[in-house]
């Protein structure tokens, strides 16, 4: 016959109302012929798990006068995290640019596992961010600042001649695509910490 599946970790408020029960049917040390098995089966508990519980409540009230059957695992179960988040933070920030644009990319340049990362990007202390430009819906795309900025930026190839003013003859300047004006790459993924910005402002 198949062994009925027994749990060893249950929540602390079952554990106390078990002692209670312990504490209220145990004669002289002893449970009623039946009361144990009884137990076990409404809890779902082992016969070496229902002998913990009571050692431990009776061991922490000999000691301080309150028993504590609470679980002790809670935070030191599990596989150790070998690195803090602040340490993993100084890490990804000090990956340069480049070496952002996979996860592959960044977990050779700041030596942290590519599953870290992913737990990471999962619980966004990690963020993906485009350079892909996107419309803004709160503010105009081109501000004010903007338009002030492209007048001084013109007006500074005006020179001043003997008949008045006249324009820069530009012989000495080279003009490429305007969507390199700050240097960022078009439709490019980068990884960043969460509250890292974009070095570069989207070209305007």
């Amino acid at each position: 016959m198949r062994r009925a599946t027994t749990k060893h970790d249950i929540p602390n408020d079952q554990r106390l109302s078990l002692y209670h029960e312990l504490l209220q049917h145990k004669e002289n040390g002893r449970l009623p012929y039946g009361k144990g098995k009884e137990l076990m089966q409404q809890y779902g508990l082992s016969k070496q798990t229902l002998s913990k519980i009571w050692k431990a409540g009776q061991e922490s009230k000999a000691r301080t006068g309150l028993a504590n059957i609470a679980n002790k695992k809670k935070g030191r179960c599990g596989h150790p995290r070998r690195r803090s988040i602040k340490d993993l933070e100084v890490a990804i920030k000090a990956v340069p640019p480049h070496s952002r644009l996979t996860l592959r990319s960044l977990a050779v340049s700041s030596g942290i596992a590519p599953t870290t990362l992913w737990r990471l990007l999962q619980s966004k202390k990690l963020r993906r961010r485009t350079s892909h430009l996107k419309p803004m819906v709160t503010e105009p795309m081109v501000t004010d600042k903007h338009k002030a900025d492209r007048v001084v930026f013109a007006r500074s190839f005006l020179r001043q001649c003997r008949d008045g003013m006249m324009w820069h003859d530009m012989m000495d300047r080279v003009h490429i695509d305007e969507k390199w004006f700050y240097v960022t790459m078009v439709k490019r993924r980068y990884y960043l910490w969460h509250d890292e910005d974009r070095r570069c402002p989207s070209p305007l």
